[in-house]
């Protein structure tokens, strides 16, 4: 078989030999030795043929009859003979036609496939002819590979559908379309929404279009069946795609636009209803679209209140609540817009905005009462504690408050209990306060000039008997004082106190320092007379009738009205000086008693000086002569001392203050 041999002529032989050298492939035949013999020698001439190899970077895909030629350029490459030409047959090899050469239009073509193939061939080939099978060519000849071309005429088909056409876009409700299609033809195809102009509106994944929400106006539905396109995107127009396609029939979608908006406003939208003051809230409306318009107010379940003509709103009458504000846009025939109705039941064509909440606050402070007492004492110690109870409140917020007559708040309690103990004499009011938001209730404030959304309610009149008996001291402010007992001069200690209760009545109560009472003096007491000892000055304020009776406890003493007993008492530590007998020296004097450097002495006798602190220690001591002397007193700190004297003949003390 010489079919893979390349073009030439050879010659066959036969040969004979019992030894032989050289016959071998890529040896000559003229070269062999050995014993052998030849035969005659039979030519072969082979002519070669090669249809070549075949390409192209054409589309072969083509859309025939669409008016635009479809070329396909095809190159040859390897092809060898004596004769070429072009063959285009069907799949089944049948010879459509015999082209001179490319590029080859397939636009008159029609649909189908076809294949490109190249002849080579020498003469007397038989059976290249239109109408002939290029299976069955006969000759020295040779076909290239094929080019296969598909020629694909698209069909939209025809679309239907059976769901409304005339719909509600905007009023919420899904306005699906379903399109049905038939004798659709193409290897793609793309659903299509245009507006009236063919500008693509958009493009379905399904036959399925759900067009709420597009707004006023028309589109059209359409079906595209295509091999190739371009152009075919949301912005551009369907007027303006190219390729191998075809568009179906349109369906016609008249879309009734409604939107209710959006509404906002810059107004308080939490008020205080029921004050008597006016609460406008004024709402700015953007986007609306619809034939007609309306606004909405409900409540927070949808039930319409009102259907107001605009704004602004006024809802202080409308009492404690929420409530919506809305703006509804709608086309004729809606139904269910009335008051009392619900705006869920709402019918027709129609869109509501956002709401806009207001909540309506109406506090009410109640009523409170108490059973406790409506008179305290307040200061003795022991707690005033009233409770009060309060009804029929309303409000998000609460708070306690105390005030005095005049409406000053005194305390913010936490909680219904208040402790009035301390508080001090007067009357204080006792209210119950219901507030959304509030400025003002700080202690130290009026309650009279509270601002907000607030509701007090009635007053409880607490009466506080003030008793304090504070902390007793000498009138220099000494908590503790020593005193010369027994010395022939007078020992007044005058008494004083830090009480703030000035409408409670007050006494001094001298103790042992047992706490066993010796006596009840007004404002001072002269220890001269009685023994060495310490004794307790105690405070008592005090309303009503007092007991403190002598030999009696501190701790017993009580009143049929109010009274406080000093937990602090200034100590009178009473001294003697013993041995000495006590007199007066005729012609002694100091001064001044109030000194700031030095103090003069006048004495009718030669003295010895001893100063001394009131706990009787020592201090200085110094001699005096008779006549006058000068007693420096420059390194003694401030505050109270005594100075002692005594002579051959009697002793005497003098009390003077140091102060700078």
């Amino acid at each position: 078989d010489f079919e893979p041999t390349n073009s030439g002529v050879c010659l066959v032989w036969h040969l004979s030999w019992n030894t032989i050298e050289g016959a071998e492939v890529g040896n000559n035949a003229a070269d062999l030795t050995g014993c052998f013999e030849l035969s005659n020698s039979i030519a072969v001439t082979r002519t070669q043929v090669l249809g070549g190899t075949i390409s192209t970077e054409d589309a072969l895909q083509t859309c025939p009859g669409d008016g635009e030629d479809d070329l396909i350029n095809v190159s040859v490459e390897g092809a060898v003979g004596s004769n070429m030409a072009w063959v285009i047959t069907d799949e089944a090899g049948v010879i459509l036609g015999l082209p001179e050469a490319p590029p080859f239009n397939f636009e008159e073509a029609g649909e189908g496939i076809c294949l490109i193939w190249h002849l080579s061939f020498e003469d007397g080939l038989v059976g290249a002819e239109e109408g002939l099978n290029a299976n069955d060519l006969e000759g020295c000849f040779s076909l290239s590979n094929a080019i296969t071309v598909e020629r694909i005429t698209p069909v939209g088909g025809t679309i239907s559908t059976e769901d409304p056409t005339d719909i509600c876009a905007g009023d919420g409700v899904p306005d699906s379309i379903t399109a049905d299609i038939e004798g659709n033809q193409g290897a793609n195809s793309q659903w299509i929404i245009t507006d009236g102009d063919g500008n693509i509106l958009g493009l379905p994944e399904s036959n399925t279009v759900d067009l709420e929400g597009a707004g006023d106006g028309i589109c059209l539905i359409w079906h595209l069946s295509y091999s190739t396109v371009e152009g075919l995107e949301v912005g551009n127009n369907a007027n303006d795609l190219t390729g191998c396609f075809d568009l179906s029939n349109a369906i016609t979608v008249n879309r009734t636009g409604v939107d209710g908006g959006t509404i906002s406003t810059e107004d308080p939208t939490t008020i205080c209803a029921g004050d008597e003051v006016a609460n406008p809230i004024d709402v700015t409306l953007e986007g609306n679209v619809g034939t007609n318009s309306q606004w909405v107010i409900t409540d927070d379940q949808g039930t319409i209140l009102g259907l107001p003509a605009g704004p602004p709103f006024d809802l202080d009458g409308a009492g404690a609540g929420v409530c919506l504000i809305w703006h509804l846009s709608f086309e004729d025939g809606i139904v269910g817009a009335e008051e009392g109705l619900n705006a869920n039941d709402l019918e027709g064509c129609f869109s509501l905005s956002n709401p806009i909440t207001v909540t309506r606050y109406q506090p009410e402070g109640g009523t409170i009462s108490t059973d406790g007492p409506l008179e305290v004492c307040a200061g003795d110690g022991e707690d005033d504690i009233i409770v009060a109870q309060v009804e029929g409140e309303v409000g998000p917020n609460f708070q306690w408050v105390v005030t005095d007559e005049a409406g000053n708040i005194l305390g913010l309690p936490p909680s219904n209990e208040v402790n009035l103990e301390g508080a001090g004499s007067g009357v204080c009011l006792i209210w119950h306060l219901s507030f959304s938001e509030i400025e003002g209730a700080e202690v130290g404030m009026n309650a009279n000039d509270l601002s907000g959304c607030f509701s007090l309610s009635n007053s409880i009149a607490i009466n506080r008997i003030g008793v304090n008996a504070g902390t007793v001291t000498t009138d220099q402010g000494e908590t503790e004082i020593t005193v010369i007992v027994n010395d022939g001069q007078a020992d007044v200690v005058v008494f004083d106190n830090d009480s703030t209760e000035p409408d409670a009545e007050y006494i001094y109560v001298i103790t042992d320092d047992n706490g066993i009472i010796l006596g009840t003096p007004a404002e001072s007491n002269d220890f001269e007379g009685v023994e060495a000892g310490v004794c307790r000055v105690y405070g008592v304020s005090y309303t009503g009738t007092l007991s403190a009776d002598a030999g009696t406890s501190i701790n017993s003493v009580s009143s049929d009205g109010c009274y406080d007993v000093s937990e602090d008492w200034l100590i009178v530590n009473r001294d003697v000086i013993d041995n000495v007998e006590v007199n007066e020296l005729s012609g002694l004097f100091i001064f001044p008693t109030v000194a700031n450097d030095e103090i003069q002495l006048t004495t009718p006798a030669d003295l010895n000086v001893t100063i001394t602190d009131l706990s009787g220690r020592t201090i200085m001591e110094t001699n005096a002569v008779q006549g006058s002397n000068i007693i420096d007193v420059k390194e003694l700190a401030n505050g109270h001392y005594v100075m002692v004297v005594i002579s051959n003949e009697a002793m005497e003390s003098k009390r003077f203050v140091v102060n700078r």
